[in-house]
């Protein structure tokens, strides 16, 4: 986190959000003591940041993230199912 922080910095750029990946992402969304560390380290990086987090996420939960300040925002995801002969890609090829 810290090294991506640097990298933008150098170009002039600032992170404005973040969402773990994977694993971590989903052990948060069970376990609000990993959504805790995930904050800890964001506000020692910068207090500004927005820590991503699925919508419907239990928010007493993450608001009562001990001492630690983040602002959160919720995250959604649509799901596209495919039907036979579309492409899931915007502007893919369809077979008429």
């Amino acid at each position: 986190m810290g090294a991506l922080h640097a990298f933008a910095a150098v170009d002039g750029l600032k992170l404005q959000h973040v969402k773990p990946h994977g694993a971590l992402y989903n052990m948060a969304v069970k376990n609000s003591a990993v959504w805790e560390a995930v904050a800890e380290v964001l506000a020692r990086v910068d207090r500004d940041l927005i820590l991503v987090v699925l919508a419907g996420s239990n928010r007493k939960e993450l608001k009562s993230m001990g001492s630690v300040s983040v602002s959160a925002s919720p995250a959604s995801f649509c799901r596209q199912s495919l039907q036979s002969g579309r492409s899931s890609s915007p502007g893919g090829s369809r077979e008429r």
